[in-house]
């Protein structure tokens, strides 16, 4: 086990979700989804609830509510367990999960009892560093947690393109573009295709649906 050392608080609110959060994000829906997962939310301006004035770190788009449905499912507490077991390769400082807290401040402490407001027994609250939360990646996620990388261009094409890596470019729009609605089936389809060109033209990538280094990795797939 490599555990994270440090704590860094939060400053500001700033603009939205930070590009590490949005991988982080990404990977538990692709990983959670089909057992209930869901995403309960990244940015945020406001402070801690019962924090006496602290500034969540929602504020600068660093910390990830990881949804779980229903709540205290057996897959949140594994993915607890595989998130602090890896806190140090993936620039974690801190969990909170069913009432229980783990922290970079005190992090050969194990998970502690958590006595704030929230329970966190519908969502596992995620924190990262700020070199991480700038850095991390998709792909290096799933090098860490032992899922394999995307390689191939996925575009729209006759007959349509299917996989898991189509299914995780959905769950990267969907969590960039929730009010889409797009199916989480796959299959590279025209809706698909659509949601890939709207993603590029909003960071100003060449819009031609091609899903190649450029697209994945501002979309946090590396």
């Amino acid at each position: 086990m490599s555990l994270h050392v440090g704590y860094q608080g939060a400053k500001e609110c700033l603009t939205g979700p930070q590009p590490g959060a949005r991988a982080l994000m990404a990977w538990w829906l692709s990983r959670f989804s089909d057992r209930g997962a869901v995403n309960s939310g990244i940015y945020v301006c406001r402070n801690v609830v019962g924090g006496s004035g602290t500034r969540s770190l929602h504020s600068e788009g660093r910390a990830v509510d990881l949804g779980v449905r229903p709540n205290d499912a057996g897959y949140g507490h594994e993915a607890a367990s595989l998130l602090h077991a890896n806190s140090g390769e993936l620039g974690i400082q801190c969990i909170i999960w069913s009432r229980r807290i783990w922290s970079g401040s005190k992090p050969n402490a194990g998970f502690r009892p958590y006595a704030g407001q929230n329970a966190h027994v519908d969502h596992l609250h995620v924190e990262l560093d700020w070199v991480t939360a700038r850095t991390l990646t998709h792909k290096r996620i799933a090098e860490v947690l032992g899922q394999g990388p995307v390689i191939r261009v996925l575009k729209l094409k006759d007959p349509n393109m299917r996989g898991d890596d189509v299914r995780r470019l959905q769950v990267a729009l969907a969590a960039r573009f929730p009010s889409l609605g797009l199916r989480l089936d796959g299959v590279f389809g025209p809706k698909t295709d659509k949601a890939v060109k709207k993603f590029q033209k909003s960071v100003g990538l060449n819009q031609d649906g091609d899903v190649g280094d450029k697209t994945r990795a501002a979309l946090g797939l590396g």
